[in-house]
């Protein structure tokens, strides 16, 4: 069915298996989503002039290359595609949020200076050397990669949500500069320590399931922490279980560690209130904890 009205700004065509978009001859379309279809060329794409937002993710194999003439583009998300390359996407500088979730493996360059928003995971990525000039953005997500390292997220320093989950990272040395950062996820990583991030005064939400940091000893009476416990012998660790909120450290219940090395916790703050001092000493908190317990059943 041809579709020409000139009255049309929105247009969803999903999960349909169209194969084309020569049909669709629609002027003012200000937005068009073709997500999940069968899609392999967009050749008359350009006659969109009015298109601000355009969804063409999950049609694999599709080429790009025709918006590199859609000038006025403000939304893309063109996930799961299987692109090869984004060269197309160099000249859209009007361009603000972009999605390439689900792209492996892809080489390229960003240099769209006005991206604020940028959503990257599945992508196999090793380094975010490419994106180290996006300085205006101000949300980013590399979840699930192989990341080891992120020293280049230290430029763009206007960001304010960042998701790192699920990569191999061991150092959060880089984030301290980021100083405007509210949320921040380094969930299924490997690290250890933590320090880098107690200057982060805008930091409201952080974060840090399974990964391998020492237990603390909190002294601050005003931060809640969400802690989640699980004694688990064998593998010498503590993980989710059940719920406690500590308010400070006279609340915290007793929990057996004779055979617990790590512990992995997630914690949550109230705005503003992300001045907190952990000291690091090594199952030192619970056993100072497990000992004070001792002797009061020694006392009664």
């Amino acid at each position: 069915m041809k579709l020409n009205s000139n009255t049309i700004k929105v247009l969803h065509v999903e999960y349909c298996e169209v194969r084309d978009i020569v049909d669709i001859e629609l002027l003012n379309l200000e937005i068009l989503i073709l997500r999940n279809n069968l899609i392999r060329h967009i050749d008359n794409i350009v006659s969109f002039c009015n298109l601000r937002q355009l969804d063409i993710s999950q049609n694999y194999g599709i080429d790009i290359t025709p918006l590199q003439h859609m000038k006025g583009l403000k939304v893309l998300n063109t996930s799961w595609n299987g692109l090869q390359s984004i060269q197309a996407l160099y000249s859209l500088k009007s361009l603000q949020e972009l999605d390439l979730s689900g792209n492996e493996r892809l080489i390229y360059a960003l240099t769209t200076p006005s991206l604020v928003k940028l959503q990257i995971p599945y992508a196999f990525l090793t380094s975010v050397s490419s994106i180290q000039s996006l300085y205006n953005l101000i949300e980013l997500d590399l979840s699930e990669n192989a990341l080891v390292d992120v020293f280049h997220l230290h430029f763009i320093t206007n960001l304010q949500l960042l998701n790192l989950s699920c990569n191999q990272l061991c150092s959060v040395i880089p984030l301290r500069r980021l100083v405007l950062l509210r949320q921040l996820n380094l969930s299924s990583n490997r690290i250890v320590f933590i320090y880098p991030l107690f200057g982060l005064k805008s930091l409201v939400v952080c974060n840090l399931e399974y990964n391998l940091i020492d237990v603390r000893v909190i002294e601050n009476n005003n931060v809640q922490f969400d802690l989640d416990y699980q004694e688990q012998p064998d593998q010498n660790q503590l993980c989710l279980s059940r719920k406690m909120r500590i308010i400070d450290s006279t609340s915290i219940q007793i929990f057996k560690t004779n055979q617990i090395k790590r512990i992995r916790f997630k914690f949550e703050t109230e705005k503003n209130l992300i001045q907190w001092k952990i000291v690091e000493r090594k199952l030192q908190f619970l056993q100072q904890l497990q000992t004070a317990a001792n002797i009061f059943k020694l006392i009664n």
